[in-house]
């Protein structure tokens, strides 16, 4: 999800016309099965509106009824809580609660959210930001790096690597389109570990003003056949709206990722050639750093 792709997403609201905004909505929803990288979280406010949210669902979850899948709801700032209940004659207790457990269509009960926002007055600076689930960054050693406003790891030469991140724009009154990415394969193979898939929830409206009505006996469903996609949806001459699911399943299965990765660790590895200057013989040659290539 790089900044070209962020600016397509952004771009969606200056089609020229609300059938065409639609239809490359679909077509960005589908370009990340074979992508890179994976959108957990977008929001545009300006021109018009999107809104995109993504949550792990067991596989399993699939097979359920989707009946009232279009009708999601949630966001980043649903968010577990534990504290003081009181009233309806209950007495006072203390509960914790966590989203996705209730009011949700049957494939979305107890849900995993991956992004959370937050909100800390405390905080310098911007007061709100933004996290991924810890089930996810520590599983998979990622950090938070603000310089690179990345989620980061080195990789086996050493370097550092994002492998999540945030890209944002500011808009007209103090709004801003955000974009939070992670990188397909890593999303790949925690999907494959852990049986589950991917959700995006997204809402799309193109709008000439915030006052356009649709009929509602002129909104549509519709389900694809490979259930990878399920939305309702009105199209007028001026203003259509999208609102629904879709799903990416990981690539392929933990045997064949853990096959891939083993083959990987036992292939040979290479290493560099360097000239260098070799004081015990007094030369001059080229040499490997391979560790059986150098003294003590």
């Amino acid at each position: 999800m790089d900044l070209q792709s962020f600016n397509q997403l952004r771009g969606l609201h200056e089609s020229s016309s609300a059938e065409l905004a639609q239809s490359e909505l679909f077509a960005w929803l589908r370009g990340q099965r074979a992508g890179e990288r994976v959108a957990l979280y977008a929001s545009n406010f300006a021109p018009a509106s999107f809104f995109l949210h993504a949550v792990l669902v067991p596989i399993a979850n699939l097979d359920r009824t989707w009946e009232g899948l279009e009708g999601w709801s949630g966001n980043p700032f649903d968010s577990p809580s534990c504290g003081l209940v009181y009233g309806g004659g209950d007495g006072a207790n203390i509960e914790a609660h966590r989203p996705w457990d209730d009011h949700q269509p049957e494939v979305l009960q107890g849900a995993t959210q991956l992004v959370f926002g937050r909100f800390f007055e405390g905080r310098i600076g911007e007061k709100t930001y933004y996290e991924i689930a810890q089930e996810i960054t520590i599983s998979h050693a990622l950090h938070w790096l603000e310089e690179r406003r990345a989620w980061c790891r080195l990789n086996d030469e050493g370097d550092i690597v994002d492998l999540a991140g945030i890209l944002q724009e500011e808009q007209p009154k103090g709004e801003h389109s955000t974009l939070i990415w992670m990188d397909r394969h890593l999303l790949d193979t925690h999907l494959a570990a852990t049986k589950t898939c991917v959700i995006q929830m997204f809402d799309c409206a193109w709008t000439p003003d915030i006052y356009t009505r649709f009929d509602p006996t002129r909104i549509e469903k519709w389900t694809d056949a490979e259930r990878t996609l399920a939305c309702k949806f009105s199209i007028k001459q001026d203003a259509s709206f999208a609102r629904g699911v879709h799903v990416i399943r990981p690539s392929k299965t933990a045997r064949e990722f853990g096959e891939e990765e083993f083959a990987r660790d036992r292939a040979p590895k290479e290493y560099e050639q360097f000239i260098i200057h070799d004081w015990k013989h007094g030369r001059i040659v080229e040499w490997s750093c391979a560790p059986e290539s150098l003294a003590p």
